[in-house]
């Protein structure tokens, strides 16, 4: 778990004809492993991450999200998908993203 500027793969700031911005549900801890930017490639958070200490995929509010993708007929792989972010935590990513 960890927190994530894109709950989508960078390919959908070009591709995607839906965005959708949320609140982070993940949680508050982080894990060095997890991108801060984006996620891999044909992934989405909403299919392919664990929130909130439930298994992946499960959590009630990430089964919201999907629910809501599928009345709109797109798959969560291709929706311009990020989290709102307080100011620290932007400068915070700023810093992290110059480092790569």
């Amino acid at each position: 778990m960890g927190w994530c500027l894109l709950a989508s793969s960078e390919v959908t700031l070009n591709e995607s004809r839906i965005a959708f911005n949320s609140l982070n549900p993940g949680g508050s801890t982080e894990d060095a492993a997890h991108s801060v930017y984006a996620m891999p490639d044909s992934q989405s958070a909403y299919i392919n991450e664990s929130w909130a200490r439930h298994a992946v995929a499960q959590s009630p509010l990430l089964r919201q999200v999907r629910a809501l993708f599928a009345r709109l007929n797109v798959k969560p792989q291709m929706v311009l998908a990020g989290n709102l972010v307080p100011l620290p935590l932007l400068r915070r990513l700023s810093t992290l993203i110059q480092r790569r």
